[in-house]
């Protein structure tokens, strides 16, 4: 079968595939990482047309219910590293870490939302066989690449917007939504898989510069995809220190506050937004997750950031704070 590869911040990803199809949607998200197919393969993955696999019997059930952004149901089963995610006559995911090797399996016919959905799954688990970790949050580089801070929030709660405003004082924006933490033996470092942002019409009235890069075109919840080809702070593909871990609260009037936040409490909100619990409590694999995520909180600095009224006000604000800390 054919193979395309992907460079993980060193990492190599490799993907066989039997139909060009079915890498479309690993393309849409890592084409910026694509490298030459010679290169020494770290994680294997295979993706082909067929019947999916079924889990053993006796395997742990670990979740049953709807497949996130998906209306499809799926069940997730296994342990010790050895994991199976079925969506009934649809698809089938087998990760195994040890062997650090996924087999994805697909119905020709397949729901694009639902195969999207799992491609992503698949993209998560390949990174945490790397000890790279995706993160849900904004990651954002200051002006001159020297470092970088992921800004996190519940979904709604203005983080493209502030990331996007943050991108027109000359900050980088390596992801609005998908950042991904490394750990280096001098520190963390970050990067992100760079996507289209998507913005509701209410970021357009309050960021005045995007009007020319929008259309009238707004769906059922009054949103749109922005172009990448429009932000000409995106940085793609680049990794720099992590300096900062940051919470973005509720807007506030007046001028823009940023503060030192208690750890556990963020950790609590950070655990939150990105682990995932199963039948059984917490997988191993997640749990593996909490512990590097909290290894991160605790050896950086946290904070708490509060808009104020002038948006453009929040850059010098959050430079001044992380060059400090």
């Amino acid at each position: 079968m054919p193979v395309a590869q992907f460079n993980f911040a060193g990492d190599v990803f490799a993907i066989s595939y039997a139909n060009k199809t079915l890498l479309t949607p690993f393309h849409k998200a890592l084409a910026a990482f694509a490298v030459s197919t010679d290169a020494p393969t770290t994680v294997s993955c295979t993706v082909s047309h067929g019947q999916p696999l079924l889990p053993a019997s006796h395997d742990q059930l670990l979740y049953a219910g709807p497949l996130p952004f998906s209306n499809a149901y799926c069940v997730y089963n296994g342990s010790g590293g050895h994991y199976f995610l079925v969506v009934p006559g649809q698809v089938s995911v087998e990760i195994k870490f040890r062997e650090q090797s996924i087999q994805l399996i697909a119905v020709p016919n397949v729901e694009d939302s639902t195969f999207a959905t799992v491609v992503m799954l698949v993209i998560e688990a390949a990174l945490s066989m790397t000890s790279q970790y995706l993160v849900h949050g904004a990651a954002l580089a200051s002006p001159d690449n020297s470092f970088g801070f992921l800004l996190f929030a519940p979904s709604g709660a203005g983080k493209t917007t502030t990331s996007l405003a943050l991108v027109h004082q000359s900050f980088k924006l390596l992801s609005d939504d998908t950042g991904v933490i490394v750990s280096r033996a001098k520190g963390f470092e970050l990067w992100g898989l760079p996507r289209s942002p998507k913005i509701h019409h209410n970021t357009v009235e309050i960021l005045h510069w995007l009007k020319p890069y929008v259309s009238n075109r707004w769906d059922c919840n009054g949103e749109q995809l922005l172009s990448i080809e429009s932000l000409s702070g995106l940085s793609i593909g680049h990794l720099v220190p992590l300096n900062a871990i940051v919470r973005l609260r509720s807007r506030i009037s007046g001028s823009t506050r940023i503060k030192s936040a208690n750890k556990v409490d963020l950790m609590i909100a950070l655990a939150a937004d990105n682990l995932r619990r199963g039948a059984s409590g917490i997988p191993d694999y997640q749990l593996k997750r909490f512990e590097f995520l909290s290894q991160v909180a605790n050896s950086l600095p946290t904070f708490d950031l509060r808009v104020g009224d002038d948006l453009s006000l929040a850059g010098p604000k959050i430079m001044a704070a992380l060059r400090g800390a």
